[in-house]
Order: C-alpha cells, then sequence, then structure tokens
C-alpha cells in the first residue's frame, strides 16, 4: 500500500512527517551555505593577511588632525574600493591591487568573496578612518547589515599590498 492510497491519520502523519523532513533540510542547507561563504572569507583573509608584507596594527592609532600625505592615498584607495565593492566591478578593484597581493588572491577568488560580501553584508555605506599605524590603515567599514574593521596598505608602487575586511574590535 502506498502513501497516497492511505487514508485517515497515518496520511496526516506520514505527511507531516515529510515537511518536517523538508523544513530540517532546507535549514541544514542554509547552514551549510553559511558556513561555506564564512571559509571563503577566513582563506582569503588569512592569504590577504599573508600578502601583506606589514604587520596589521593590533591596537588602533589615533587619527591625526592633520591627514598625512600617506592617509589621504590610502582614503583614495579605500574610496574606490567601496565604490568597486559596491557596483560589483571586481575587475577594476583587482587592478588597484600590487604584484603580492595578485600572487596570493587571484581575480576568481576575489570575485567569489566580493560576491559573497555584498551578498551576505549587503552596499559598504561608510568607510570612517580609525588611524594609520606602520603604513597600515584602519577604517570602520559600516554595511548595510553588520559593520567589519577594514586594513587597507599601499605597496612601493602605489597598488594595493593589504586589503582585509574582519569583525569588529
Amino acid at each position: 500500500m502506498s502513501v497516497y492510497q492511505m487514508n485517515g491519520p497515518f496520511r496526516k502523519l506520514i505527511t507531516w512527517e515529510t515537511n518536517r523532513i523538508n523544513l530540517l533540510y532546507s535549514k541544514t542547507k542554509r547552514i551549510l551555505h553559511m558556513k561555506r561563504f564564512f571559509a571563503t572569507a577566513a582563506l582569503l583573509m588569512s592569504l590577504m593577511a599573508s600578502a601583506n608584507a606589514q604587520t596589521v596594527p593590533t591596537s588602533t592609532a589615533a587619527p591625526t588632525a592633520a591627514a598625512s600625505p600617506e592617509m589621504m592615498q590610502l582614503d583614495s584607495l579605500t574610496k574606490l574600493s567601496q565604490r568597486f565593492v559596491n557596483e560589483q566591478k571586481v575587475d577594476s578593484l583587482y587592478a588597484l591591487m600590487g604584484t603580492a597581493f595578485k600572487g596570493q588572491i587571484s581575480l576568481n577568488q576575489m570575485k567569489e568573496v566580493a560576491s559573497q560580501v555584498s551578498g551576505q553584508l549587503g552596499k559598504w555605506v561608510v568607510a570612517e578612518p580609525q588611524g594609520i599605524k606602520d603604513g597600515v590603515a584602519k577604517y570602520k567599514a559600516t554595511f548595510a547589515l553588520a559593520t567589519l574593521d577594514f586594513y587597507i596598505s599601499r605597496d612601493a608602487e602605489g597598488k594595493i599590498s593589504t586589503f582585509m575586511m574582519k569583525p569588529e574590535e
């Protein structure tokens, strides 16, 4: 006897159990997608950190009253990065990266993570400078759905050598 031939409470019970299993499956699937996103983001962040020739500051340096020429250059790169992330112009963003960075992170990896960041966090709304230490500027990056710490630095050619986002400290 098949399920479709059953009547009464047994059919209702089997239908209810089937619906419950489908719901659990969809929740599990969403959790796995989130784990994959965070694993990819963590991989990219660790690769970005290893591509960085300098150390990322562990404490926030106080912003200076008069912005240094280095900070103004990094502000400009940050604004361009924000624009390219929001417009999903990952090719243009990748063109700003230095040789060491490109040696660690491929364009396809960058596209995948940028897509996931935009999909999970929404539009990058504001980048507030928090200071600079050892040539690495720290920003408070406010997205539509979350706030992250964003680190950026330049290499000798003026290209981006550090490009890293991590949970706000």
